[in-house]
């Protein structure tokens, strides 16, 4: 099918990078609005949506000021540790590892114009096995623990703006947790030791 008459390269080419980057930048900033600069965030935001009458040369800030200086780009980046991470993670031994994952409660109220739940992630390691010596039995018994523990009653977790900290590397804990209250992060950290059976 040949191009439509008076088809612009220049037009054709901004209108699909001004879609694909603009949806980036609406899901970064997800809770500001458009066409505000009144704060910090939503003037960022303002600044790197790609406008239909710009030039290649706003475009082009726009881009990286979007991808470079602010940093969206870092998540393209794999981690160096002086030398590549395959090799890295070739010659080291990983202790086993427990992720828990928590997400927040939907509330109508909150969540009802499309803003996400609240995610949370606590991990630790099992110092006392390897990879060759941990066995179902053994992944069984952290998963009845771990039940005990965070489902029976239900553990309701909520971020705030409390920072509990417990750590001990030596049994595979670097625990740094957002809580509610101090209790609350006390009470977390105290459930997660009794899954390794520590104090």
């Amino acid at each position: 099918m040949p191009l439509p008459t008076n088809f612009s390269e220049f037009e054709h080419l901004q209108d699909l990078i001004r879609l694909e980057h603009n949806k980036a930048v609406r899901a970064y900033f997800k809770n500001q609005d458009d066409d505000d600069i009144s704060t910090p965030k939503a003037s960022l935001k303002h600044a790197c949506l790609i406008k239909d009458e710009d030039t290649a040369a706003m475009t082009q800030m726009r881009l990286w000021l979007f991808e470079v200086t602010i940093g969206h780009a870092q998540s393209l980046q794999t981690p160096v540790y002086g030398i590549p991470v395959t090799e890295l993670q070739r010659d080291f031994k990983f202790r086993p590892q427990i992720k828990l994952y928590f997400k927040e409660p939907y509330s109508f109220e909150k969540h009802q114009d499309g803003t996400e739940q609240v995610r949370g992630e606590i991990s630790f390691r099992i110092m006392n096995k390897t990879s060759e010596t941990i066995s179902r039995a053994d992944a069984v018994e952290y998963a009845r623990e771990i039940k005990a523990e965070f489902a029976t009653p239900p553990l309701i977790w909520k971020k705030g703006k409390y920072k509990c900290t417990y750590i001990d590397l030596d049994n595979g804990f670097d625990l740094r947790l957002l809580s509610l209250s101090k209790a609350e992060g006390e009470s977390t950290v105290k459930s997660v030791l009794k899954i390794l059976d520590k104090t």
